[in-house]
């Protein structure tokens, strides 16, 4: 595929706002909405000629009366689409674009709702090839596409772009946050992405480890089959300033942009964070100062003096956190500010909240003992030196003054100790999922076995529970939570104001129906606890009773801890091979070594175990560290 050019005497006639139709994809939830709201005003105070094209935004599922209402007013189109799949949340626009295909106009311009206009896009645009911005990372890598093509029968393209900040050659593909296409190549385009996009979210091993930008992928093998013209758009009309962190290349700090694609860096009254970029910034005052003048103020963010208790969310991963933090803080338990949060991705489509400092130091104590979230032993707190403690104060001295705050990282279920001396009065709250679906959510994500997976959720467990004691606690099953959330949701909020947390917001049974979204519980309710040994299944008939909270619990047991140390074993040798870059033969012989080491019956528990897995008559050592890496 050949990016088009065009002769110097036959360039695309100008695009008019008549051709036009812009399209909006947005979720029912209050983050969304502010997103959807705001872009759409950019558009009619700063789009220029854009100002006056048709624009329809598209709701998954039914919106908020008054959201909607304000999306009517300022001249949209509102209309309603089912999810897409509940595996792949990027792929919603492909039912955005299914909405644009019967459109007159003769050009779609689609537009992620984490962007605002603050100039006139058009005179960038044409009718006669899709357009979009390569990514500016390579988000996707080119092992990735060299397997997915050749999955697919596909001849690959020549690595004949640049990856716009890193500079990697690459495959044609594209950030999706902002793309032009003529409608009748849509046509063509649309079902071809919309299959691979299915096709992956059915198998997101074949995309991994980058998954979570499986829309890309797909984006990149549709336009490959179907030979579609492409032309790259301007750095200007994608300018993405979640980039802050990262070394610029010459010349793209003084860019003005057309479009800003802030990401994450927004607050929920409708204004940006600030920028490092002098000429980006000038656009996002002039956009405030636009705000301003119709009214609207920023939220103070100033401490208010209020009582700060706080309150861990912690917990094995993949059991719920992330969705029980979320409805904290719409409870009006403060998380930081927007741009002290994690962002998005496919497996935590609202967001994992997780201070960035903190989860960053929860990561660095981990490394720093030879360790990491699945390489869990031995980890000897007492090594540390009082610099972890200090900055884990530091960070919790940032939060105080606005009334309870919320520190949510599953990684202080192994590091409670150190925190503890940070937070003396915290409330946990510990919410907990059926182990065989934390297994397959493991093994979908990260491609852990699941005996590796059920070992770690035991773990992560017995040593929030252990570490814990004396200090008031709250269980939350996820399953309960999915099931029958306003009634779960409400019993957190009564036993939180019990336990002294004041000013708290009872959510309304639509609000919480807004954040509690059961198509993302992807593993489903998985109660064969048929691998489970009897400490294991002990544990669970623990946490369903919540006799945890006040029956003092056994430490992990020695055959969990033998499964984990493997496990450390393979992340370690894993490292090894990958900075020395040995031939895969040698690959079986460590292996070998390594089980050799360990209990012979453990190591045939889990090749068996994997042998089940993948319905295989054999599972050579090379397949058994691939499953566990």
């Amino acid at each position: 595929m050949l990016h088009l050019r065009y002769a110097a005497d036959r360039m695309p006639a100008p695009v008019r706002p008549a051709d036009v139709v812009v399209g909006l994809l947005t979720e029912n939830s209050p983050r969304m909405l502010t997103q959807a709201i705001r872009l759409l005003r950019s558009i009619r105070w700063f789009g220029g000629e854009l100002s006056r094209a048709r624009v329809v935004v598209c709701g998954v599922g039914p919106l908020e009366s008054s959201a909607r209402g304000t999306l009517e007013a300022l001249g949209a189109e509102v209309r309603t689409v089912t999810r897409f799949h509940p595996a792949n949340p990027t792929g919603n626009r492909n039912q955005l674009l299914a909405e644009l295909l019967d459109a007159p106009q003769k050009l779609l311009f689609v537009l992620d709702c984490d962007t605002i206009i603050v100039r006139d896009p058009l005179p960038f645009l044409n009718d006669e090839a899709f357009q979009a911005k390569v990514a500016p990372t390579p988000t996707v890598s080119d092992e990735v596409f060299e397997r997915l093509f050749a999955h697919f029968s596909l001849t690959k393209p020549p690595r004949s772009c640049i990856t716009g900040l890193s500079g990697t050659p690459t495959i044609p593909y594209f950030n999706a946050g902002v793309i032009a296409i003529p409608t009748s190549m849509a046509r063509i385009l649309a079902p071809v992405w919309r299959k691979y996009n299915l096709a992956l979210a059915e198998q997101p091993q074949l995309a991994a480890p980058c998954q979570r930008h499986m829309h890309q992928a797909s984006l990149a093998l549709a336009l490959a089959e179907t030979g579609v013209r492409c032309v790259e758009l301007p750095e200007s009309l994608n300018y993405q300033i979640n980039t802050q962190h990262l070394a610029q290349p010459p010349g793209f700090a003084e860019i003005d942009p057309v479009i800003i694609h802030y990401h994450q860096l927004a607050s929920e009254d409708g204004f940006l964070l600030p920028c490092i970029y002098p000429p980006a910034q000038a656009r996002i005052e002039a956009f405030h100062g636009r705000m301003r003048a119709e009214g609207f103020a920023p939220e103070s963010n100033a401490p208010t003096g209020r009582e700060s208790r706080p309150v861990v969310v912690a917990g094995m991963h993949r059991s719920g956190t992330s969705l029980v933090a979320e409805l904290l803080n719409a409870m009006g338990v403060y998380a930081g500010e927007p741009g002290d949060l994690a962002p998005p991705d496919i497996f935590n489509p609202t967001g994992y909240w997780e201070h960035r400092v903190a989860a960053e130091i929860n990561r660095e104590t981990l490394a720093t003992l030879g360790a990491s979230w699945k390489n869990v032993t031995p980890i000897a707190l007492s090594k540390l030196s009082n610099d972890f403690v200090s900055r884990a104060k530091d960070v919790v001295q940032s939060l105080q003054g606005r009334g309870p705050f919320l520190l949510k990282d599953p990684r202080i279920s192994l590091l409670f100790p150190i925190w503890r001396h940070a937070l003396p009065d915290a409330i946990i709250v510990i919410p907990w999922r059926e182990p065989m679906a934390v297994a397959r959510s493991v093994a979908n994500r990260d491609r852990l076995p699941l005996l590796a997976s059920i070992a770690l959720w035991e773990h992560y467990n017995r040593t929030l529970l252990r570490d814990t004691e004396g200090l008031p606690r709250l269980l939350v099953s996820y399953e309960e939570l999915l099931a029958d959330p306003v009634r779960v949701v409400r019993d957190l909020h009564d036993a939180l104001s019990r336990l002294g947390i004041e000013g708290l917001t009872l959510l309304s049974e639509q609000h919480i129906r807004q954040i509690v979204n059961p198509d993302f519980n992807r593993s489903g309710t998985n109660t064969d606890n048929s691998l489970l040994d009897p400490d294991q299944l002990s544990l669970l008939d623990g946490l369903r009773s919540s006799s945890v909270l006040h029956d003092r619990v056994a430490p992990t047991s020695a055959r969990t801890l033998e499964v984990l140390a493997i496990l450390g074993d393979m992340e370690k040798l894993e490292k090894a091979l990958r900075s020395t870059q040995q031939r895969v033969t040698i690959l079986d012989q460590l292996l070998a070594e390594v089980f050799g080491s360990r209990s012979w019956r453990l190591g045939h528990a889990v090749t068996s175990l994997l042998r089940m897995l993948r319905k295989e008559k054999a599972v050579s050592a090379e397949e058994r560290w691939r499953d566990l890496t």
